[in-house]
């Protein structure tokens, strides 16, 4: 059962990585949709993460990490967004 449920745990993480890319360069429908999914997808983990009696740090590590991962992305779209402007266009 503890097999299962790590390999539940990975897959449901690697699925929640891939959501979060899709919703922040994904095109408006595609975002949105992949943002739903996302919020369930984690709902998942902490079912999972119960189920396997994880520690609470580890919990939180998984989740933190996962806030880490959607805000490197956006830091990403917004710097490549930026480095496609000229020289001398504002905002």
């Amino acid at each position: 059962m503890t097999v299962l449920l790590t390999v539940l745990l990975i897959a449901v993480s690697a699925a929640i990585i891939v959501l979060h890319a899709l919703s922040v360069f994904g095109q408006s429908r595609t975002a949105r949709i992949s943002t739903y999914f996302s919020l369930a997808m984690h709902i998942i983990l902490f079912t999972v993460m119960l189920l396997m009696a994880l520690p609470m740090d580890a919990a939180v590590l998984i989740f933190l990490s996962s806030v880490l991962i959607y805000s490197s992305l956006h830091a990403l779209r917004y710097f490549r967004k930026e480095s496609g402007k000229k020289e001398g266009e504002e905002a």
